[in-house]
């Protein structure tokens, strides 16, 4: 994968193996990049240095150019265009479609209350990886990776807020709130042992029924109300968390679309 640096801007740049940047004040001609680079690396050890050089489609990118004279006078970073860095190659064409079958089936565990949303991001992780590998350059940017987290993060608070929420308009109160959130993490957790013959779903349905049941019993610890008029804070409780489970869903749909939108244009 091609190297993609981005400085702030188009100026004269170059770079030895150690990864030290220089910054020339003009445009440099052939005989100055041969005595410039002897700043950069040793007579003895005349490895090759860098320019950042325009492309044609407007880009910047990294070529390497031998240290000595050239027999070319127009090397210098502001003359020479090479070849073209399209936006997109095969590898992130390739990187991009598995993203987005295999980021589809993790929005289909999120829908089960299973933790879909990061299993994307174990996948774009991946992705980072395989990327760096080599010399390559990173699939996704730092920003990017960040507001993939920051999705992933809201997606799970929106999820138990509002299992909360949906007890509280419910008639439930502080405990009978907390028991929804409590309640619908153990439910969904023996519902995949217990109600493991309901393929996948036994998990979605073990979490609306621990939130339901969860309410009940926060609110019965009250003393203060009959059982029947605690079925509306359990049934409110069960639809918040599914109210959730939608609204997570909706973030992890965002994930996906900057995963693999992200992997075509980095």
């Amino acid at each position: 994968m091609a190297n993609r640096h981005r400085p702030g801007n188009t100026g004269d740049w170059a770079i030895d193996q150690r990864g030290t940047d220089q910054r020339t004040p003009r445009c440099v001609s052939c005989v100055d990049c041969a005595t410039a680079t002897q700043r950069w690396t040793r007579r003895s050890d005349p490895g090759p240095h860098w320019h950042l050089v325009p492309t044609r489609n407007g880009r910047n990118q990294h070529r390497p150019e031998l240290v000595g004279r050239h027999p070319h006078p127009d090397c210098c970073t502001t003359q020479r265009l090479l070849d073209e860095d399209p936006l997109m190659t095969g590898e992130t064409i390739v990187v991009a479609l598995l993203m987005a079958g295999l980021g589809g089936g993790c929005l289909f565990l999120t829908l089960l209350t299973l933790p879909g949303n990061w299993a994307i991001l174990i996948l774009v992780g991946a992705a980072q990886l395989w990327s760096l590998s080599g010399d390559g350059a990173p699939l996704y940017s730092g920003w990017t990776l960040v507001a993939l987290f920051m999705l992933a993060i809201l997606g799970e608070v929106c999820e138990t807020a509002m299992g909360a929420a949906g007890a509280r308009a419910g008639g439930a109160r502080g405990r009978g709130a907390w028991g929804a959130v409590l309640g619908s993490f153990a439910g969904a957790l023996l519902g995949t042992v217990l109600l493991a013959f309901i393929p996948l779903a036994g998990t979605l349905a073990g979490a609306l029924i621990g939130a339901a049941v969860g309410a009940f019993i926060g609110e019965m610890t009250y003393g203060d109300r009959s059982a029947i008029s605690l079925v509306l804070p359990a049934a409110a409780a069960a639809a918040g968390r599914m109210a959730g489970v939608i609204v997570k869903f909706a973030f992890g749909v965002a994930i996906w679309l900057v995963a693999v939108i992200g992997a075509l244009w980095n």
